[in-house]
């Protein structure tokens, strides 16, 4: 399981990398109350972070709400998660680093705990 704590940035990563997204999980700093509000919020994303390749990005994002796969800790008055120290965490919380393996017809990520 990966825990990724950066809605726009994961969800980047997932697209980009092809992420399979049932050992994925995200806890973000947003405060969406409901699937109406998260819709046309995350639609802002299409000017900056997603400018690229928005729609399935989009389409992303809806299959992990619909999937209750994205927690929003500011909903029950908790902190929002710390993302300057890394998007991406095991089901312990260790943080796991990343690296880009290219070859000819594609790019993967190899994720590995950071020791």
């Amino acid at each position: 399981m990966k825990i990724g704590h950066s809605l726009s940035g994961c969800i980047n990563d997932i697209f980009r990398y092809g992420l399979n997204l049932d050992d994925v999980y995200i806890i973000t700093g947003t405060r969406f109350k409901d699937r109406e509000t998260f819709e046309e919020s995350i639609k802002h994303y299409k000017q900056n972070s997603w400018k690229d390749d928005f729609d399935a990005k989009y389409k992303i994002a809806l299959k992990l709400w619909d999937q209750d796969l994205i927690y929003q800790p500011r909903l029950d008055e908790n902190e929002e998660p710390n993302t300057a120290n890394g998007r991406w965490y095991d089901e312990y919380g260790n943080k796991l680093s990343f690296s880009l393996k290219k070859d000819s017809s594609s790019e993967t990520l190899k994720f590995s705990k950071l020791r």
